[in-house]
């Protein structure tokens, strides 16, 4: 699926943790999880508030990863 490839967001990279942003849209949702996390590390009081929202917020940033990205390409497929 070419157009697959040119529309993700997000790609395996040759060094590093192995994923990352291909444009100017995955650059943008890292950043906001970024000032998301920063801004409820200020805000929230409790540390159990704090550790719920900054998971919450993780666990959306890597659903959109894994949608917006071309990681399970080989498992819509077939191919694994």
């Amino acid at each position: 699926m070419p157009e697959r490839e040119d529309d993700a967001w997000f790609g395996r990279t040759e060094s590093g943790i192995g994923v990352g942003p291909r444009n100017w849209k995955g650059r943008a949702v890292l950043m906001g999880w970024v000032l998301l996390t920063v801004i409820a590390v200020v805000t929230y009081s409790t540390l159990g508030i704090t550790i719920f929202v900054v998971a919450f917020y993780s666990a959306i940033v890597i659903g959109i990863v894994a949608v917006k990205s071309d990681l399970l390409d080989e498992y819509r497929s077939g191919r694994h």
